[in-house]
């Protein structure tokens, strides 16, 4: 009898943990299909994709006899968005501290903060992330961490995540050591740009150093400079270019100079924010550093930023450069508005073209979050992350009508929403609506 008990307990616990849907053979068919891909656009196409990758696009397509039938209807089919730099999952709600794993105030922590180990796939703006057609993100830590006086110029370690809500979210870990220069890391170290400069270059040698030498010990300059040995270590793959430095900038002088650092050190550069990036767009463009933009940012931080303009994507991408966007102020934007409607509004009032925002919301976004190879594009062999549109994808009207990550279709009804109808379902007992 404990046995039969402890089997039916098993299998309960295994139809609670299930996903709402399971993959399975699904054709959509009479798509406009946007593959953001070798392919390009696709009127009248169909898209096969089995279990959890993409087997066929086109239009002359075999189905399998088996498949799921989804019939588009001319409405618009693509990949899934790609956000970067943000706090998805990791701040669960960012009022309550005690939930938020964004950052650290410990000062013994600084690039080896991994937020890997804080993904949370229950996190609820997960779920209204998804309602707007993001599938995958770039988590990065917060960059303001402790005080002043607190000298840390790393964030910490960077994943990049499929927004499935289970424990496989998890699409690259080590997708960049975040690090604060220009006047913003001035005030983090002391005082003085140059500080950065300098400790920033003194950390890269005792990766280096520590690495090499496998010592048990810390030098004392490695103690000074407030690194731990796991610190080194995340800092040592920055160095041997496994990941990317992911540097918050704005002015254009700090740019440059960190351009310049990145050359001589020889390290994978990223630059998050860049306000006055497109002054030195040509610089930008010429090194092959990807930038995500904050697609809000329209009024300077400080007089060391004091050429921003909501302009800069479009110039960048204008000059060269690859262009993603992050959520404002490095939390999820779409907690509060939609991230397409965000950047869809550049398309209306900036010089950002149609065709350069989608890339930047998909196939770019992947580049930069290290994931291309998986996602970010319709093709052949890749994840199944895909949505459908009621409309135009950049309208703030428009809706996903399905959206399926890693083959699987995937719950978008949010919980406002059904607190929404909730009470509208009891005004409407109450007599108050009709």
């Amino acid at each position: 009898m404990s046995h039969m008990k402890s089997l039916v307990a098993a299998c309960l616990a295994s139809i609670a943990l299930a996903p709402t849907s399971l993959a399975e053979t699904t054709a959509i068919t009479n798509a406009h299909i946007l593959t953001m891909g070798p392919d390009g656009e696709i009127q009248n196409g169909t898209i096969v994709f089995d279990e959890d990758e993409i087997v066929s696009i086109g239009t002359n397509v075999r189905i399998p006899s088996d498949a799921k039938m989804i019939d588009a209807q001319g409405q618009t089919v693509m990949p899934g968005f790609i956000m970067t730099g943000t706090s998805l999952g990791i701040s669960n709600l960012p009022s309550y501290g005690s939930l938020d794993d964004s950052s650290t105030n410990n000062p013994y922590v600084t690039a080896a903060y991994d937020v890997k180990y804080a993904l949370n796939p229950d996190d609820p703006q997960i779920v209204v992330a998804k309602s707007e057609g993001v599938t995958g993100a770039l988590v990065t830590p917060d960059l303001w961490t402790g005080s002043a006086a607190d000298p840390r110029m790393f964030a910490g370690t960077s994943a990049s995540v499929a927004l499935a809500e289970d424990e496989n979210m998890i699409l690259r870990t080590s997708a960049g050591i975040v690090m604060v220069a220009g006047t913003s890391g001035a005030s983090k170290v002391g005082g003085g740009r140059p500080s950065v400069i300098a400790l920033f270059r003194s950390a890269l040698k005792e990766a280096r150093a520590y690495t090499k030498s496998r010592k048990q010990e810390l030098s004392r300059s490695a103690i000074s400079l407030g690194l731990s040995p796991l610190d080194l270590e995340a800092l040592a793959r920055v160095a041997d270019r496994k990941e990317p430095l992911l540097v918050d900038v704005h002015n254009a002088a700090d740019i440059l100079n960190m351009i310049d650092i990145a050359k001589a050190e020889g390290i994978d550069l990223v630059l998050l924010g860049a306000s006055e990036g497109w002054t030195v767009a040509d610089q930008i463009a010429a090194a092959n550093i990807p930038v995500i933009v904050d697609p809000e940012a329209n009024v300077p931080g400080d007089l060391s930023s004091k050429y921003t303009t909501n302009e800069n994507a479009a110039r960048l991408i204008a000059a060269g450069v690859k262009v993603g966007f992050k959520a404002v102020h490095g939390r999820p934007f779409w907690y509060i508005r939609s991230p397409r409607s965000v950047v869809g509004r550049l398309v209306g009032y900036t010089d950002l073209s149609y065709g350069d925002a989608l890339i930047a919301l998909t196939i770019h976004g992947a580049e930069i979050a290290g994931i291309a190879d998986q996602t970010g594009s319709l093709e052949k062999g890749k994840r199944a992350d895909i949505v459908i549109w009621d409309g135009d994808p950049l309208e703030a009207m428009s809706h996903p009508t399905y959206v399926f990550i890693n083959g699987i279709e995937q719950n978008i009804t949010t919980r406002g929403e059904l607190l929404g109808k909730r009470y509208i379902e009891m005004a409407r007992k109450d007599g108050v609506l009709h």
